[in-house]
């Protein structure tokens, strides 16, 4: 939409912003205005088969998803695990793909999968774990479509980057920079506003960060841990287990995202 009239948008935002407004006008999804269209949207008769699926993993970088589902590990456990990504802060597909996924999944508690994040242990990446999680401001009118409160957030955190064996790499972590810092204590003071276990771990996070002054990358475990690869053997393959689910079928909800199973 905005590439046939850029002079009259000025630039892509304002017509996301339009698009959001009349959504909520009419109090329906971006989705029903048949605006973004990437694939087609799921119906009744679509089918979600997640019999032998025992975990999700949700991951910021599509860098980091791509060298997982191209390792020798991904093609023996493909069958049992879900790997998503949003690529850095996810967009409303990704989010109602997610929300589709657990909700297919979480009716029945005896069968729940454990759904996993992996996010750079910086204000962005914690960030974009709340995002998945509790949803953001700007689509507060749908969160109950497009939020995963069970989504645990498995890595990286403080502990993985300081039991880094290599004190050399550690010393040259990059440092906070102002804006990684004011985001920082914003999302400190948030915390500080809620009382649940996820929130206190949060603030614990943040708080050891602001003190080392320090963030790092994903790609921190390369240095340790046997790559993303070995971490995700460990961290998340080892500590979950499901039963698995039978075939269920999907609803009319909106379905689309940057996904390999």
């Amino acid at each position: 939409m905005y590439y046939k009239h850029p002079t009259l948008f000025g630039k892509q935002s304002t017509v996301d912003t339009c698009v959001d407004v009349l959504a909520r006008t009419f109090d329906t999804s971006r989705a029903s205005l048949n605006v973004g269209m990437l694939v087609p949207e799921m119906g009744c008769e679509d089918v979600l088969d997640t019999s032998k699926l025992k975990w999700v993993l949700v991951i910021e970088k599509e860098a980091v998803f791509r060298t997982l589902t191209s390792s020798d590990l991904w093609h023996t456990i493909s069958e049992e695990g879900l790997l998503i990504t949003g690529r850095g802060y996810p967009d409303v597909a990704t989010r109602l793909l997610l929300n589709r996924v657990h909700s297919h999944l979480s009716f029945d508690e005896a069968s729940a999968i454990p759904f996993h994040a992996l996010v750079d242990f910086d204000p962005d990446g914690l960030l974009i774990f709340t995002t998945y999680r509790d949803g953001s401001k700007k689509f507060s009118h749908n969160s109950q479509n497009m939020t995963i409160p069970d989504l645990c957030w498995t890595g990286i955190k403080s502990d993985n980057v300081m039991a880094a064996t290599s004190l050399h790499y550690n010393q040259c972590l990059p440092a906070l920079s102002i804006r990684d810092r004011r985001k920082a204590l914003n999302k400190l003071e948030a915390c500080y506003m809620q009382t649940n276990e996820v929130e206190t771990e949060l603030a614990k996070e943040l708080r050891t960060m602001l003190m080392l002054n320090v963030k790092a990358e994903i790609e921190h475990l390369d240095i340790e841990f046997g790559g993303v690869v070995g971490w995700v053997q460990k961290s998340v393959i080892a500590t979950s287990s499901g039963t698995g689910r039978s075939p269920t079928q999907a609803s009319d909800r909106d379905c689309r995202s940057h996904i390999l199973t």
